[in-house]
């Protein structure tokens, strides 16, 4: 199965029965191990995953694509996750950002962004899905 996912793909199996779609995430992380992690989990949540592995391709696909949260790592080749973010800004798209970073300041890194969550690493799965819905509840409560 692992050969079955590579970038710019989507969810490489069904989804279990019963089991709802919610959205479309955009999932960035340099480190293709944890780019698995993120599908796996996000997908088994009901998430239609499509990858990233450098700040250029964030651009790219969320030109590209209709996407609904957009998970980032701040260590990124070509372009950190903060450049992405504010160049985001700078082309007025707007999507619920969860940002993970290894770095102890990460709270204060998302603050300063004015994202709507973040996660240090390591993490959980489940504070990953956590994070996830966070972003979007954040997102939702703004526009009402």
């Amino acid at each position: 199965m692992l050969d079955m996912i590579s970038n710019h793909s989507t969810l490489a199996f069904q989804l279990p029965f019963g089991l709802h779609k919610r959205g479309r995430v955009l999932v960035a992380d340099d480190q293709p191990d944890f780019r698995l992690l993120y599908r796996r989990v996000l997908g088994l949540e009901g998430w239609e995953v499509i990858e990233a592995s450098d700040g250029r391709e964030v651009l790219q696909l969320v030109i590209e694509e209709v996407l609904d949260v957009l998970v980032i790592d701040h260590n990124l080749p070509f372009m950190m996750g903060d450049e992405v973010v504010n160049r985001l800004r700078e082309l007025d798209f707007d999507i619920p950002t969860v940002l993970i970073t290894a770095a102890p300041e990460a709270r204060k890194l998302a603050l300063r962004l004015g994202l709507d969550a973040y996660l240090g690493k390591p993490f959980s799965p489940s504070e990953l899905t956590h994070a996830v819905e966070q972003a979007c509840r954040a997102r939702a409560s703004m526009i009402l």
